[in-house]
């Protein structure tokens, strides 16, 4: 999504903007199961939602709780290219 709306603008991405890790995917590899969102995936893994929903701060705070625990289970996190 970066990588297209910087082209749109004529903006260059800088280098540590050009990797990231798919979260949703991570989550897939992991468990085998597609996220519907990120509700769900914090139900699967027994992880309380905290905030409002589409919250940008909250949201964030919730895809790092994941995130952590895919961390802490030794999950195989990825660059996405």
């Amino acid at each position: 999504m970066l990588p297209h709306q910087a082209s749109l603008w004529n903006i260059t991405v800088p280098p540590y903007c050009r990797r990231w890790v798919d979260v949703k995917k991570a989550y897939l590899d992991f468990t085998g199961q597609r996220p519907a969102g990120l509700i769900s995936m914090l139900k699967n893994l027994n992880l309380s939602h905290e905030g409002r929903l589409h919250s940008g701060i909250d949201d964030c705070q919730n895809i790092a709780k994941v995130l952590r625990f895919l961390v802490q289970e030794n999950a195989d996190l990825r660059y996405s290219e």
